[in-house]
């Protein structure tokens, strides 16, 4: 997603992360919120749980999700 991206870009793009630290258990995101940030996962492991929670997928350090949301100017509903 950034391989193409200024090194301007990158630095700017990285003095404005934040990090959040989640232990088992808590809830990121629900289907239905608004989506305003874009996360990274920088170790570890999560699983996206389906309406009946069912784990859908499983996602792992380096993986990305919320950047559809976020670039969607109009306010992108998480799907």
């Amino acid at each position: 997603m950034f391989e193409k991206c200024e090194p301007e870009f990158l630095h700017d793009l990285v003095l404005k992360m934040q990090t959040y630290v989640y232990t088992p258990g808590d809830m990121i995101v629900r289907k239905g919120e608004i989506a305003r940030e874009m996360f990274i996962v920088a170790s570890g492991y999560l699983e996206v749980l389906g309406d009946d929670g069912r784990k859908i997928a499983l996602l792992t350090t380096g993986n990305v999700f919320g950047e559809i949301g976020v670039l969607n100017l109009n306010g992108g509903i998480n799907r």
